[in-house]
Formats: structure tokens, C-alpha cells, sequence
């Protein structure tokens, strides 16, 4: 940034685009999100959306990067000491070659922290998603169940899980692997399920 506004600090709200402030109307450039929090262990930060690209830096180390706006990343920090801790965010919205779209014309490229941040503090396993697909098998529904659990600490944990499902209960349990994600899959058949047909529009 140069210029009258280099190095100045402005507060603003989060999320937003840099370009809703009359002083970055037009700036296309980097810019440097800085906020402290409290905390300590296991944290999980996840970044919903950063315009365009990003390098997050946690206390002064680098410990991510994101390319493209409209997709959400999330870094693990594992014992994290207890104590004030300092989160940067460096947003950049220049062209570059990372994208045939970013070069010179009338395509918008927004700058700034565009969508929400979440910091959360983790025990050493977390389930990092659950999907469910639905098929039809032999006239009945089921529903194809795939859960991720993510072992944060260094060794293999042990897990109990339980998903349900349209009334039906589904229980196993597993181990997760350390530091990684270790999926688990299920299918449950449904019963008393109605389809769903112009004629009969059941929900």
C-alpha cells in the first residue's frame, strides 16, 4: 500500500469488503487484518471466505495460505500455549496467474475478510463432517451415512458414534487415526418413507 493511506489503521467490522470504505473505493492491493484473542490447546480456525487470497499468520509465523474467495479453508494449531494470541490475516486482491479471470478487465476482484471467521477450541477428536446420501434400493429408501472424525492429538483415540436418522438409530465405534481424518461409513434402510411426485407432493 502507498500513498496517504499507507500504514494507516482503520477498525472496521467483519465481514466486509475493503471497497464499502470511501477510502479503498478503488484499492486493489494488500491489506492486513489483525485482531487478538484469548485462548489455548487445540484451536481450529476456519476462514469462510477471503478475498482473493490469503496468508493467515498466528503470532507472527505463517501457518496458512488460500487462494479464491468463494471457498472456506481452516487450519488446526495443536497446544496452543493458554495466553493472548495475535491473528493475521493478509488479503490481497491484485491479478495474478493463479486465475485465468484475474487479469485486467471488467471483472470485479473484491479485497478483504468477505465472510465469516471461526476460532474453536477442540478436544483431541472432533467430527469434521457428517454427509448423508439417499438411495433407493429394491422399492425402500436407505440413507448412506459418512461421517469424519479428526484426531487432533498425536496418538490413535478411541470413539463411540451414534447417528439418527428418520427415527432409525445407527451406533459404532472406531479409532482415529492420530493428527488425520478417518472415515466411516453406514447405510441405514429407511421405512415409511413417501416419494416425492408432482401428482403426490409429500414432504
Amino acid at each position: 500500500m502507498s500513498g496517504r493511506i499507507c500504514r494507516v489503521k482503520y477498525q472496521v467490522a467483519t465481514p466486509c469488503c475493503w471497497e464499502s470504505h470511501p477510502d479503498f473505493a478503488g484499492y486493489r492491493g494488500e491489506g492486513i487484518y489483525r485482531r487478538d484473542f484469548e485462548g489455548g490447546g487445540n484451536i481450529r480456525l476456519e476462514f469462510k471466505g477471503v478475498s482473493h487470497t490469503a496468508v493467515i499468520l498466528l503470532d507472527g509465523e505463517e501457518i496458512a495460505q488460500h487462494y479464491n474467495a468463494y471457498t472456506s479453508f481452516s487450519v488446526i494449531i495443536r497446544n496452543l500455549p493458554e495466553g493472548i494470541h495475535t491473528l493475521e490475516v493478509k488479503a490481497d486482491n491484485r491479478f495474478s496467474e493463479a486465475s485465468a479471470l484475474h487479469v485486467p478487465n471488467d471483472y470485479m476482484s473484491y479485497g478483504g475478510v468477505s465472510r465469516p471467521v471461526v476460532l474453536e477450541q477442540l478436544n483431541n477428536l472432533y467430527v469434521e463432517y457428517v454427509h448423508i446420501t439417499p438411495f433407493r434400493r429394491e422399492n425402500k429408501w436407505h440413507a448412506e451415512i459418512e461421517t469424519a472424525v479428526y484426531g487432533v492429538g498425536q496418538e490413535a483415540e478411541e470413539f463411540e458414534l451414534s447417528v439418527e436418522a428418520a427415527g432409525r438409530k445407527q451406533e459404532w465405534s472406531g479409532v482415529a487415526e492420530p493428527a488425520g481424518r478417518s472415515v466411516f461409513r453406514t447405510a441405514l434402510c429407511v421405512e415409511d418413507v413417501k416419494d416425492w411426485l408432482f401428482e403426490t407432493p409429500d414432504l
